[in-house]
């Protein structure tokens, strides 16, 4: 990876590390990216949500799943059907292809049953500290580590310059494209 990094960049290639920690098969549902983990080692389908600041498990799944949720005091959740106390559950394990994160505490949302396996759907909070690869026409996602990589280019698969994009404070980030 190193190699076909963009020559020229400010901070010196060769200090730059960038490591797989994970790949995960994926498919598409419903519009969105779905791939395979476990919650206290019982299998659910994960909706990859990079848009959405926090990640959350589906009220249906924690009932499936014996997950035990308690009140989150002071919190409010608004929603199209209205507003509720907030509720949360302590996942003891939760995995991801090969990450692991034990001891998570995650926001328990929606109401009634689901006709699809999701359970979990996972937001910027857990995706923050990777750098995320979506390889969606060979049904792949994967996760990479970085260090030192600051003003260097990770686009292992192109031989232009990078852009840039201005980020704002606030953690969400919109990006214009232009395909083919």
């Amino acid at each position: 990876l190193a190699a076909s990094l963009v020559a020229g960049a400010a901070a010196p290639a060769y200090k730059c590390k960038s490591s797989r920690i994970a790949e995960l098969p994926v498919w598409i549902q419903g519009g969105r990216p779905v791939a395979e983990g476990s919650v206290n080692g019982q299998k659910v389908g994960v909706l990859l949500d990079t848009g959405a600041k926090l990640s959350l498990i589906h009220r249906s799944a924690v009932e499936r799943l014996g997950l035990i949720p308690f009140d989150l005091p002071g919190y409010r959740v608004f929603g199209i059907g209205g507003e509720s106390g907030a509720h949360a559950v302590h996942i003891d394990e939760f995995k991801f292809g090969q990450a692991v994160r034990k001891g998570w505490r995650v926001l328990v949302s929606g109401e009634g049953t689901r006709a699809s396996d999701v359970a979990v759907y996972l937001g910027y909070d857990f995706f923050q500290n990777v750098d995320v690869e979506f390889d969606l026409p060979y049904g792949a996602v994967r996760l990479y580590q970085a260090a030192d990589c600051e003003n260097v280019s990770l686009a292992y698969w192109t031989t232009e310059p990078p852009g840039q994009v201005a980020i704002e404070s606030d953690s969400r980030l919109e990006v214009t494209v232009q395909i083919n």
